[in-house]
């Protein structure tokens, strides 16, 4: 909905092409935008838009919202260039889909917040090891 009045287009409109419609906004803008729904869309001002699997129905909760903003924010400094908006909403899904195995419906933003060291664990824990060495005789 803030995607839609921001463009002074009606949700159903923004929802016909959502990916276009962000992409194109993105560029004219030169900004990047994230838009939560059913698949969270981050679209890029170059073109690039990377959608999330992560997330679920009990994530539609006041402040929710200003979770992901802080966690994107939060990423700023530590993401690779540019990635943390990507990051940062794969996180906040992971996030609310871990609170969502403990509480199922009814997710307040706080529980979202308190999972997201424990999704930037299991991450980290599955991410690829560029920061060692892959040479066994180094």
């Amino acid at each position: 909905g803030e995607m839609a009045g921001l463009l002074g287009l009606s949700v159903a409109d923004l929802r016909e092409d959502l990916a276009g419609i962000a992409r194109d906004a993105a560029a004219e803008y030169h900004a990047v935008f994230v838009l939560k729904s059913e698949c969270t869309l981050v679209a890029f001002p170059d073109g690039r838009v990377y959608f999330t699997t992560k997330g679920n129905a009990g994530m539609a909760t006041a402040g929710a919202g200003d979770v992901l903003a802080g966690t994107i924010a939060g990423l700023m400094k530590q993401a690779a260039e540019g990635m943390a908006p990507v990051l940062g909403v794969y996180l906040h899904g992971l996030a609310g889909d871990l609170a969502y195995q403990e509480k199922t419906e009814g997710l307040l933003a706080g529980d979202i917040l308190a999972k997201l060291p424990e999704a930037r664990r299991r991450l980290q824990a599955h991410s690829l090891p560029y920061n060692k060495k892959h040479d066994e005789n180094e």
